[in-house]
């Protein structure tokens, strides 16, 4: 089961901006029990009238977190 951690401000090591970009990362991304990062794609809201059916199909499922990424958003979210 994927799940999200909400992060506060009681914790000591956590300035109130990297709080912000921490709970932005929690919306867009979620910590999976395996470790890895699952996020939706962008692209498939708007401005999509001209765009080719494969590609916005491809738009409308999931992704996972490059390891970079990975390693980046292990940091920001600490308890995820």
């Amino acid at each position: 089961m994927a799940r999200c951690v909400r992060l506060t401000l009681s914790c000591p090591v956590l300035s109130a901006s990297f709080l912000v970009i921490a709970l932005q990362l929690c919306i867009r991304f979620v910590a999976l029990p395996s470790g890895k990062f699952k996020h939706w794609r962008s692209g498939k809201r708007h401005i999509n009238t001209g765009m080719d059916r494969g590609c916005l199909n491809k738009a409308g499922k999931a992704a996972y977190a490059t390891p970079r990424q990975s390693k980046h958003l292990r940091r920001l979210m600490p308890y995820a």
